[in-house]
């Protein structure tokens, strides 16, 4: 699969890479159980990624489609793979019609189209 074919796998589907085995052996299935994404209480929330390297942003990208906003604290990246991840999240987020807003250096927000940033 090409790199374009892989974007448009992440901007078109569900996000049905949950149980699937990563190249790593790990698997894309996460245990929420405990933490704020599994109380009834709470409508909304912000994920908030760590990547180290660009392969961890697929990921990010499937939040990003879903709906969810992110922040992307790229503090332990090399510069290389934070300005290649910050370049595709903005296409990623440019293709859902959403904003990508600097927070401090190498932080950022990423939010779709439904959820404004204000600065004051």
């Amino acid at each position: 699969m090409g790199l374009k074919d892989t974007i448009m796998d992440w901007l078109t589907a569900d996000g049905g890479e949950e149980g699937k085995v990563r190249e790593d052996g790990g698997s894309y299935q996460r245990d929420y159980q405990g933490t704020a994404l599994d109380r009834d209480d709470i409508d909304a929330f912000i994920m908030i990624f760590r990547p180290k390297r660009f392969t961890a942003i697929e990921e990010v990208c499937r939040y990003l489609r879903s709906g969810k906003a992110v922040i992307v604290n790229m503090e332990e990246a090399s510069p290389e793979d934070a300005q290649r991840m910050i370049d595709f999240l903005s296409g990623v987020v440019m293709a859902k019609d959403g904003s990508i807003t600097r927070i401090v250096r190498n932080i950022y927000m990423c939010t779709p189209n439904n959820i404004g940033v204000v600065e004051q």
